[in-house]
C-alpha cells in the first residue's frame, strides 16, 4: 500500500472516531492520537481470524495494520534539536498467546513481556516512552486478562516562528460553557500559511522546526459553531499571508474508553463475538474487553508537547502590502499536529483548556 493511501486511511479512520468521541463528550475537550488508537487496532488486526467478522470490519478502516506500524517505526520517528517523535509499542502476555503472533509482534521492535497481575509496570513503560507526559493509563488489570497491548506516540516540537514571552498578555477567552476565563495570549504576526473555508472557518498552519516536517494546523469556526479538526474542503488552499496570531496557551489532558466508539463506527466483533482472534490466542473465548485511550497536549510561547497512549485489553469470557490578517483564538478551537505527508498524529476540539 502506497503512502498516499495509507495516509487517507488513517485520516479517514481518525474522522470517524471523532464524530462519536464528540458527541459523548459535548461541549468538553476532545484531544487524541488518531494515529495510536489506529496502531493499536492495527495489532489486534495482525492476529484476528482469517475471513472472519473482525477481520472484515477492521479491514474496513485498517487494510494497512503492518504498513501503519513499519511507517510509524521507519519514517516517522525522528529526533533533532527542535523536533522529537517516538512511536512504541508493547505487549503484556500470558501463556496462552500464539508463538507465531509474539514473534510478527517482535519483527515490528515492539517490547513484549509477561502480563503484570497489578497495572504500574505498564504505566511505567508508558511514561518512559512519553517522557512523563502519560501517567497512570490503566487503574487495573481484570483477573481475566490474558493480553495488552500497548501503543504510545510521543511528540515535541519548537515553534519554526516563535512566540516572544514579553508580546504575551492576559486576554479573556469564551469558554464553551458560556463562562470567560482570563488566559495569557501569546501573539506574533508574520507570512504564514492561511486559509477560509467556505463555512466560514478560518484556519493557519504553523510549523515546528528548521526542516518543518510537521506542523500545527489551528482552526478558528464561526462564532456559536462547534470546533472540527477535521473540517475540509480540497478546493480551498493555504496562502502565505501576513497574520497577527494570537492563541493561548495552554494545556488539555483528555481520557476516555473508545470502546463504545469503535463498534459505534462498525468495529463490533472483536468486542461481542468468541473465536474472532485465534491468530493471537489458542483459546476459543478470548475477546476484546476495553480499549483505553489518553492524550496530553501542551502549548507554549516555544512549542508545543503532545503524547498519547492506547492500551488494548484482551479478555476471556514571504512579503506581503496587505493589512495583517487577524487570528484570534479567544474561543473554542480545533486543533492537529501533522506530518509533511499529511498523517495526523493529534487532533481535538479545544472547548474548556486550562490556562498557565
Amino acid at each position: 500500500m502506497g503512502d498516499a493511501e495509507l495516509v487517507k486511511n488513517v485520516n479517514r479512520f481518525g474522522s470517524e472516531v471523532f464524530k462519536p468521541l464528540v458527541s459523548s463528550n459535548p461541549g468538553e475537550n476532545v484531544f487524541f492520537s488518531p494515529v495510536s488508537i489506529a496502531a493499536a487496532m492495527s495489532m489486534v488486526r495482525m492476529g484476528a481470524t482469517p475471513s472472519s467478522s473482525a477481520e472484515k470490519e477492521l479491514d474496513r478502516y485498517l487494510p494497512c495494520a503492518g504498513s501503519l506500524l513499519r511507517k510509524l517505526a521507519d519514517e516517522l520517528e525522528m529526533e533533532t534539536d527542535d523536533v522529537q517523535t517516538k512511536f512504541a509499542n508493547s505487549l503484556w502476555m500470558s501463556e496462552n498467546l500464539n508463538p507465531s503472533y509474539k514473534e510478527q509482534i517482535q519483527q515490528l521492535n515492539a517490547f513484549t513481556e509477561h502480563l503484570p497481575e497489578t497495572p504500574e509496570p505498564i504505566n511505567k513503560w508508558v511514561e518512559a516512552q512519553t517522557n512523563g507526559l502519560i501517567k497512570d493509563l490503566l487503574d487495573k488489570i481484570h483477573p481475566d486478562t490474558i493480553a495488552i497491548l500497548v501503543n504510545a506516540v510521543y511528540f515535541r516540537g519548537l515553534w519554526a516562528l516563535q512566540f516572544s514571552p514579553e508580546d504575551t498578555t492576559d486576554h479573556p477567552f469564551d469558554l464553551a460553557n458560556g463562562k470567560k476565563e482570563n488566559c495569557r495570549m501569546m501573539s506574533l504576526v508574520k507570512n504564514v500559511m492561511y486559509r477560509e473555508l467556505p463555512s466560514g472557518a478560518k484556519s493557519v498552519k504553523l510549523s515546528y522546526g528548521k526542516n518543518r516536517e510537521f506542523y500545527a494546523v489551528l482552526t478558528l469556526p464561526p462564532k456559536g459553531k462547534e470546533p472540527n479538526p477535521y473540517e475540509e474542503n480540497s478546493s480551498t488552499e493555504f496562502e502565505m499571508r501576513k497574520v497577527s496570531v494570537k492563541m493561548p496557551r495552554f494545556k488539555v489532558e483528555f481520557q476516555s474508553s473508545v470502546k463504545e466508539t469503535l463498534r459505534t463506527i462498525g468495529i463490533d466483533a472483536v468486542f461481542t463475538q468468541l473465536g474472532m482472534l485465534k491468530g493471537i490466542c489458542t483459546r476459543e473465548d478470548a475477546f476484546i474487553g476495553d480499549v483505553v485511550h489518553k492524550a496530553v497536549v501542551e502549548v507554549d510561547e516555544y512549542g508545543t508537547k503532545a503524547a498519547a497512549a492506547t492500551a488494548v485489553l484482551m479478555m476471556t469470557t514571504s512579503f506581503d502590502p496587505r493589512e495583517p490578517i487577524e487570528f484570534l483564538v479567544d474561543r473554542p478551537f480545533a486543533i492537529t499536529i501533522m506530518h509533511k505527508s499529511g498523517m495526523v498524529l493529534f487532533s481535538g476540539a479545544i472547548n474548556n483548556p486550562e490556562f498557565y
